[in-house]
């Protein structure tokens, strides 16, 4: 594959330096007219397209001023929260599970024996003297 444009001018070397200098510049002039046929027009695109960057970044800004105001107005909650709320629901789960550890004993001891646990095993009837 042959180098190309500005390339094929660096790495060819000329016959005499002043026409390799001469051959460069109209490259260069060659390449600077393809850019800016390129981009003619693009210049009121960029410019839109760098007006709705800053809005989005304007708007970006506002969200996160109201998510901090939002995290600002929790953090005390949360804190009380931690210190004393959270122990206190430990506490909670803790005497649940000895109720239910009891509940479970009952139920139990009232399928084994529904009578007795009702009326009361210890008595045994009546007995004449």
């Amino acid at each position: 594959m042959q180098p190309r444009g500005i390339a094929r001018v660096v790495l060819e070397p000329p016959a005499k330096p002043s026409q390799g200098l001469r051959q460069l510049t109209g490259e260069t002039r060659q390449l600077i007219a393809a850019l800016d046929q390129r981009l003619e027009g693009t210049g009121e695109d960029l410019i839109g397209t760098l007006a709705e960057l800053r809005g989005a970044a304007s708007a970006l800004g506002g969200a996160a001023s109201q998510l901090e105001g939002l995290i600002g107005g929790v953090h005390q909650p949360l804190d009380d929260f931690a210190g004393t709320g959270l122990y206190e629901f430990t506490q909670l789960v803790g005497e649940t599970r000895l109720l239910i550890a009891a509940l479970t004993r009952i139920t139990k001891e009232f399928e084994r024996d529904p009578a007795g646990f009702l009326i009361g095993s210890g008595q045994k009837g009546f007995r004449p003297e």
